[in-house]
């Protein structure tokens, strides 16, 4: 296998489960299937996928190879905790919410009438198009940055605390801090922590 058809499957798989991802958590397909996405792209996670990532001489390349085969291994896990989100009901302020609609609810009531104008086909697509799995792969090119770079993360998220910490190490100026009380919404979970952080940074002290 070439570098070339590994980059072309690895952004195919990571618009189809990036589709799967948003469709099933917005609560609009009642069945997560992330199993069937991961058995079609099965050549990238096999030995020859593997073997093509090492020989390119990227390491970032190669922990995206061994982080789809993690994926594989636990996708049926993914799936339960997607169907337990479908089910969860939050109660608070006298209101009985749906777990996967508390942001929408809650946060941006407001706001209710203009969101519910989109539609799940228009919605999953500007996901795909616009979403982290249609964006150029410019991890190999993280060395090239000659400029202070903060990199944040939340503690709570593994495997985005995982990534960012491999970032970190191929930014020749690179800032890495983990946000421990916080998972993949760091900035939302965490703003005041996140807002004296960058400044900090920006203002050297940090």
């Amino acid at each position: 296998m070439n570098l070339a058809r590994l980059v072309e499957l690895g952004e195919a798989i990571h618009q189809e489960l990036g589709r799967e991802y948003y469709l099933t958590g917005a609560g609009l397909k009642t069945e997560p299937a992330f199993q069937p996405i991961y058995d079609r792209f099965a050549v990238l996670v096999s030995d020859e996928a593997l073997e093509a990532a090492r020989t390119s001489g990227s390491a970032p390349l190669v922990e995206w190879i061994v982080g789809i085969r993690i994926g594989r291994l636990v996708a049926s896990l993914e799936e339960d905790q997607l169907r337990w989100e479908q089910q969860a009901v939050v109660r608070a302020c006298g209101r009985e919410v749906p777990y996967l609609r508390v942001p929408i609810e809650l946060a941006n009531e407001p706001d209710r009438a203009t969101r519910l104008e989109n539609t799940a086909d228009g919605l999953a697509d500007a996901l795909v198009g616009m979403g982290q799995g249609a964006q150029p792969y410019y991890g190999d090119r993280l060395g090239d940055l000659q400029i202070p770079v903060l990199v944040i993360a939340g503690g709570r998220d593994g495997k985005y605390a995982s990534i960012a910490t491999a970032m970190t190490r191929s930014l020749p100026r690179g800032e890495l801090r983990i946000i421990a009380e916080a998972g993949h919404a760091v900035i939302g979970e965490q703003p005041r922590v996140v807002a004296d952080l960058v400044a900090g940074f920006l203002t050297g002290s940090g």
